[in-house]
């Protein structure tokens, strides 16, 4: 039970050395192993999640004490579960009216909510969107292997399409990424002018 899926995975890694899609493949699993904390896994390299999403956390929390400027998470991949994970990790009464979220190629839904429903559901999707007041967009490619939908409305764009072959990569090459980053900052903009303007006067 323990050397068989050792010796799977030796022979993958050593498959990987000359092929680009079994290496690809290989460092997706490794990604979404190393998340979770080592408890869930005891014979798995050191977890990454610990430090990156307590880093974050931190980050998010200073900016949204430190005044009204913008912070957008834009977040590739891997990331977007990082992020996403961070924003829900911030204190109950940060004010998060100055963040917004935009992902691209997220296994979110795709990997994450497939093999851990507990953790990432649709119920988990509501609480994040809520939390950043709706300033949550996603975006994803039909060709892309990894990233896909998050499944909630309001969040994922329209698929985008993909004539140059970028699947995974590049996003923000694409016309929709410069869109939804300009629509996220006017959403924020507009949160926090709300929060100006609605703040008691001393």
């Amino acid at each position: 039970a323990v050397v068989l899926p050792t010796a799977i995975l030796l022979r993958r890694i050593v498959a990987g050395l000359t092929n680009a899609e079994v290496r690809r493949g290989v460092g997706v699993l490794w990604d979404v192993g190393t998340f979770w904390p080592r408890w869930f896994h005891p014979l798995a390299p050191p977890t990454y999640s610990d430090r990156a999403v307590t880093s974050m956390v931190r980050r998010i929390e200073d900016h949204a004490r430190s005044g009204p400027d913008t912070l957008l998470v834009a977040a590739h991949s891997q990331g977007g579960v990082i992020a996403g994970t961070s924003v829900l990790g911030t204190a109950r009464d940060a004010d998060l009216r100055s963040i917004a979220l935009l992902t691209f190629g997220s296994p979110w839904h795709r990997l994450y909510a497939e093999f851990f429903p507990a953790y990432f559901s649709s119920r988990t999707n509501k609480a994040l969107y809520g939390r950043l007041g709706g300033r949550w967009r996603n975006l994803f490619r039909a060709t892309d292997p990894i990233g896909g939908p998050v499944g909630c409305a309001g969040i994922d764009a329209p698929t985008l399409a993909d004539p140059f072959g970028r699947r995974h990569s590049d996003y923000w090459l694409e016309r929709e990424y410069a869109d939804a980053v300009a629509e996220l900052l006017d959403h924020t903009a507009a949160s926090c002018r709300v929060a100006s303007s609605t703040a008691p006067q001393r």
